[in-house]
């Protein structure tokens, strides 16, 4: 949220196509980070819920409830963006939409998925404010096709990464103990996301090759 003073000063300043860039920005980034990590869940939730709550069934949750690392980042940037142009009357109503919706699957899904209703209800709330959140930023200003195209791409790239996380940590657990395994697991599932990002324009080489020299 380091650009919200930012958003506030092109909105009242009318300086709009800033502001449409600075919106792109910060929902790409929030996208793109969670893109970047949610993978690692994905992968290693296992190891590390036995290692941290010696647990195998935390493991489960942490790995099953990473999706809801996407929607939460994007909802929390948007109703950011939002807030700071003054419609803090909208993002409370998208948020009312979605607590709603969290209640539904509370009340109604534990009987059919036991304690995973919550995580559920938690992302349907938070995909109802991201969702809305966004529709109505694309109302006042309408985004890129490009930001789409890299945000797609970002999210269904996750399914290689994961599995190659998978398939790295296997034999390094062999070799190696549990914090060394997942260390270097996790650094190499991070290299191979940032190869693929490179290839697919997610990132581009140029902009690499800028900001390092």
């Amino acid at each position: 949220m380091v650009l919200t003073p930012e958003f506030s000063e092109n909105f009242y300043r009318k300086r709009t196509e800033k502001l449409t860039a600075d919106i792109e920005k910060g929902i790409f980034v929030s996208f793109a980070f969670s893109c970047l990590f949610m993978p690692s869940f994905f992968a290693f939730g296992l190891p590390v819920g036995r290692l941290l709550y010696s647990d195998e069934s935390a493991g489960e949750m942490i790995s099953r409830c990473a999706f809801l690392l996407l929607p939460m980042s994007v909802a929390m940037i948007t109703t950011g963006i939002l807030n700071s142009m003054n419609y803090e009357k909208q993002t409370l109503r998208f948020y009312f939409i979605g607590a709603a919706a969290m209640l539904l699957c509370v009340f109604f899904l534990p009987a059919v998925i036991g304690v995973y209703a919550y995580p559920v209800g938690m992302t349907l709330s938070f995909t109802c404010a991201a969702c809305c959140n966004t529709f109505f930023l694309i109302d006042l200003y309408p985004l890129s096709k490009r930001l789409l195209c890299k945000c797609l791409t970002a999210f269904f790239l996750m399914i290689p990464v994961a599995a190659c996380g998978k398939l790295i940590y296997a034999p390094l657990s062999r070799v190696l103990s549990v914090v060394p395994a997942l260390l270097s697991a996790g650094i190499l599932t991070l290299l191979f996301n940032a190869v693929l990002w490179l290839i697919f324009g997610i990132f581009p080489i140029k902009t690499l090759k800028r900001k390092l020299f």
